[in-house]
């Protein structure tokens, strides 16, 4: 049998190599990005009601969309 949590990860798009905070920070930015481009596609684009969905304030939304060039 292979890894299953191995294959589990690299189907996620993790990288896991590195230490595990370094690790953890790489999946958190990588759910963080995918929640907030799923609100905003859910919202059709309007960052007001990403930001509602998401539990942000909206200048949190617009800082994070310019951070992870969304």
């Amino acid at each position: 049998a292979g890894d299953e949590a191995g294959d589990d990860d690299a189907r996620a798009g993790f990288d896991i190599s590195g230490t595990l905070a370094e690790a953890s920070e790489r999946a958190s930015r990588y759910v963080e990005r995918r929640k907030i481009a799923d609100a905003l596609r859910a919202s059709d684009g309007n960052k007001t009601r990403a930001a509602e969905q998401l539990g942000v304030s909206y200048k949190t939304l617009l800082t994070k969309i310019k951070d992870y060039d969304l």
